[in-house]
């Protein structure tokens, strides 16, 4: 990487990983300007957008809660002065965390309260899709941008790893038996919200992590968890056979396989009943690589969506799913992030097109979906959220 984040006109994970495994005090205080002019820009940015919503979406409660905490971090972060030295730039990553994770509570306020909304005025689903849009178009490249910053802060300044891992705020580390309920971050640790940074890691342990973790999940909403059956098609490297790996953030490609894994549980023993799911055609999961890019298919035979399922799939507040308070983590009745708000599938997505990817889905009425997951695997591909 020649430079920090302000001289990278588009912005992947390769770039962000470069930075934070090679820091310098110049490619410091460049990341610094670059995000001290940038994030009050996007937050107004967004803030402009949201104006445009019809005056009753705008004037609810949890809409009027979130507009006024993103502009007070705006001014906020606007007003804190630029670090001159490297130094300083810790403490300036950590005022960027702390703003980051006061927008994420104002955020899963709102859409909480946008749920009920939603049913209410049914006149507007559009407008409440592009609401929640906006609100994490912002939030979670922001969210990866300054972990990478206040990591690199954090290594050049203290000689060590990064402090966000003192805490777990995130979306948990991926190993198995994952989902039990983290330490909250603390006030003097606002990083550990950030989630980890990006790295190289093994797409199989990932999936196995996930399906380990959503079999539990299974079992404790629906008594039965269908049965998976894993497929990883090994690629050939100057003679030996390798696992699939990535440039990747781990935390994130778990929750998409996590939330697929869910959507397909539940499909599964809607259709087959949880007494005899198990008698039933495994879910199958079969995971590629070519020289760019690695492919997650993860297909049920659960009956396949309806017309306007599949056709809305992607798009927030659509959900069959109980709502349960949302929380950023998953707990120990493997409550994930927004569950039950229909959020799973439009998350999925956004988290796979910041690593390089994306997320489709294959509908076969009557039979079952297949739902395509693919990722750059050397995190090269240009992310244009991170611009």
């Amino acid at each position: 990487m020649k430079s920090g984040l302000s001289l990278v006109r588009r912005v992947s994970l390769a770039h962000l990983s470069e930075f934070v495994q090679h820091p310098t005090q110049e490619k410091l205080l460049q990341s610094a300007r670059f995000l001290s002019a940038q994030v009050p820009t996007r937050i107004g940015e967004m803030l402009d957008n949201l104006d445009e919503l019809p005056s009753d979406i705008r004037e609810s409660y949890g809409m009027q809660r979130l507009l006024a905490g993103f502009e007070e971090a705006k001014n906020e972060i606007g007003s804190y002065a630029v670090p001159k030295q490297h130094k300083e730039s810790l403490q300036h990553a950590r005022v960027l965390a702390k703003m980051i994770r006061e927008m994420d509570i104002d955020a899963r306020t709102a859409c909480s309260s946008m749920r009920d909304d939603e049913k209410r005025m049914k006149s507007y689903p559009n407008e409440f899709n592009f609401a929640v849009q906006e609100i994490f178009r912002l939030l979670l490249p922001l969210r990866v941008l300054v972990a990478h910053y206040h990591s690199a802060a954090n290594s050049l300044n203290l000689g060590g790893p990064s402090d966000r891992h003192e805490s777990s705020g995130s979306t948990d580390t991926v190993v198995k038996g994952s989902t039990t309920t983290p330490s909250p971050a603390g006030k003097d640790n606002p990083a550990a919200s950030l989630g980890p940074v990006a790295d190289f890691h093994s797409i199989p342990d990932i999936v196995e992590a996930a399906i380990y973790d959503s079999q539990g999940f299974a079992v404790e909403k629906f008594g039965a968890a269908p049965e998976v059956k894993l497929d990883v098609d090994a690629y050939e490297d100057s003679g030996d056979l390798k696992q699939p790996i990535a440039l990747c953030i781990d935390t994130h490609v778990h929750y998409i396989c996590m939330e697929i894994l869910k959507n397909s549980y539940r499909a599964m023993i809607n259709v087959h009943g949880a007494l005899e799911v198990k008698e039933a055609s495994p879910i199958e999961i079969h995971i590629t690589s070519s020289e760019t890019d690695v492919g997650i298919a993860i297909g049920d035979t659960g009956g396949g969506m309806s017309r306007g399922s599949s056709r809305n799939a992607f798009k927030f507040f659509q959900s069959t799913a109980p709502p349960l308070i949302a929380t950023y983590t998953y707990s120990r009745q493997f409550g994930a992030a927004f569950d039950g708000l229909g959020f799973g599938l439009p998350l999925s997505r956004m988290y796979a097109e910041m690593m390089g990817g994306t997320v489709v889905l294959g509908n076969r009425p009557g039979y079952g979906c297949t739902a395509y997951v693919t990722l750059s695997n050397n995190g090269e591909s240009d992310c244009q959220c991170f611009i």
